[in-house]
């Protein structure tokens, strides 16, 4: 009998829904607990699971840039005259904070260089906030 993880390797539709399934249920196992962005972190730890049942996640590169573009409009709509005049206020703290952001990237980067020997492009990436 064929295993689940090799029957969604040869299907690739049902590897979709199932990877769909598993991050659906993440996210609204975390939105019934009134965890913060269940429908981000809930999803992430669903395919967590899902891999950690061996079954190998899979998301069409169509349905991918549809979500990516349709997290960008929503950040993009987050900006606002408000928004943009209130960071006038703040130099000193988004100084302070940029300065921080560049200094644990690169401290990342020289880490995951050194100690684990890997290439400076991977490193960079994997150090960046929000890889994952």
């Amino acid at each position: 009998m064929e295993s689940a993880a090799a029957f969604l390797r040869r299907h690739p539709v049902s590897n979709a829904l199932a990877t769909l399934g598993f991050g659906l249920l993440g996210a609204g196992f975390f939105a019934s607990l009134h965890l913060p962005a269940p429908w981000l972190s809930g999803a992430m730890i669903g395919l967590v699971l899902m891999q950690g049942l061996r079954l190998p996640p899979l998301m069409p590169d169509a349905l991918r840039d549809l979500g990516m573009l349709l997290a960008g409009v929503m950040m993009g709509s987050a900006i606002t005259p408000q928004m943009l005049a209130a960071l006038e206020r703040y130099p000193a703290s988004l100084t302070i904070l940029t300065a921080t952001t560049i200094a644990i990237v690169a401290a990342g980067r020289f880490g995951l260089m050194r100690l684990y020997r890997w290439g400076g492009d991977e490193a960079l990436f994997a150090a960046l906030p929000g890889a994952m």
